[in-house]
């Protein structure tokens, strides 16, 4: 993923058997995010983790909620967004 650019990015559902034998479920979940670049320290005024610094970690603006958080993309299916889909 490129930093400026709009993606989809979707967690698909998954379920798996919890301690007591019961399933947990997970509902798919839907993003529309936007890349942005990595800050070099947190608001905590402390050097940024060294896994968020790997290449599967992207800092996001999601486009919904306008939230900014960490993405970590092998967890998602990721497309670009089209201008025709804004």
């Amino acid at each position: 993923m490129d930093i400026g650019k709009r993606y989809f990015a979707i967690m698909p559902a998954s379920s798996f058997e919890g301690l007591d034998g019961e399933v947990v479920f997970f509902e798919e979940k839907r993003l529309k995010i936007e890349v942005l670049p990595k800050p070099q320290i947190n608001t905590t005024v402390e050097n940024l983790p060294e896994h968020f610094k790997g290449k599967d970690w992207y800092a996001v603006k999601n486009l919904i909620t306008g939230n900014r958080h960490w993405l970590h993309s092998k967890n998602y299916q990721i497309s670009e967004i089209c201008s025709s889909e804004l």
